[in-house]
């Protein structure tokens, strides 16, 4: 197509057109839906191939728009869905392990609704391990993801769930708990800890990755360590050689810029004053007849 690279916006165009049942141009005009998505890794094995341009092109700009959320090991989609992994499991984690975790006077709901886009739930499949979600694969339109969290009564089970509590992980009617680290292959059931283990490192509303490396004051606000810091080197400059000089010149510049700049401000309203007076005084002299 002549481009260096994909547009995401290239798919929405695509596929806006696509479902209104409108033209697409004569090089993309060979989209087959009949048989489902062209899976990406198979769309690159016939890269030389003219055909299938439309879901070629699509999954490459699919693959452009996603390669971030699992790119060093989540890094980025676990920094994003932080926060709601936090609401999430403050549903869960009264339930599994109560003792370290007490409901705060409520008990947690039994069906917790979570409204979002596609592009919420691809990054949190791909906080949920490597295995989870290709990383390539859109989520369809009324995709869902469910989180089920089942009380193991059979004696039996304890070996294999030791918290007492599992949970399964449903994504559009597909079972995935055995695709998550720590969980047995083909099984439908998990230890709730591996879900708390995983994801509740970064399960936070504050102090994430991006969070400003100052420290704060323990009962204080986000900018107490910023101030602290301005305080630091207002005090290094007064020590150096020549530094209180320095702000005294700061303080009288900006008092200079300060006052020269009111004074510009005051004579441009007072002419604007001034003339809509004369204006409005030479419209008095005329009369209606």
């Amino acid at each position: 197509l002549g481009l260096d690279e994909m547009p995401m916006a290239m798919f929405d165009c695509m596929m806006t057109t696509i479902c209104t049942d409108r033209s697409l141009p004569s090089s993309l005009n060979d989209y087959d839906g009949s048989l489902g998505p062209t899976p990406y890794e198979e769309s690159q094995e016939n890269a030389g191939d003219a055909t299938a341009m439309f879901e070629r092109v699509a999954n490459v700009a699919i693959k452009n728009f996603t390669f971030p959320y699992k790119y060093n090991n989540a890094a980025y989609a676990k920094l994003g869905m932080g926060p709601l992994w936090k609401e999430i499991m403050a549903n869960i984690l009264p339930i599994v392990d109560s003792a370290n975790n007490p409901s705060s006077g409520t008990p947690p709901p039994k069906l917790a609704l979570f409204s979002g886009h596609d592009t919420t739930l691809m990054p949190i499949l791909a906080t949920l391990g490597d295995e989870v979600w290709s990383g390539t694969d859109w989520a369809p339109y009324a995709s869902m993801l469910q989180i089920e969290i089942h009380e193991i009564t059979d004696s039996g089970g304890g070996s294999d769930f030791p918290s007492g509590y599992a949970f399964r992980l449903i994504y559009n009617g597909a079972v995935l708990t055995d695709k998550m680290d720590g969980c047995a292959a083909d099984s439908e059931l998990c230890d709730s800890q591996v879900l708390a283990k995983q994801v509740m490192p970064f399960a936070k509303y504050q102090e994430r990755d991006c969070a400003s490396t100052m420290s704060a004051a323990p009962h204080g606000s986000p900018g107490d360590g910023m101030v602290k810091e301005m305080k630091n080197a207002t005090e290094e400059l007064i020590a150096a050689p020549g530094g209180l000089w320095v702000i005294v010149a700061l303080v009288f510049s900006s008092m200079f810029f300060g006052c020269m700049l009111t004074i510009c401000l005051v004579k441009r309203q007072t002419r604007k004053t001034h003339v809509y007076r004369r204006d409005s005084s030479a419209l008095g002299g005329f009369s209606m007849r």
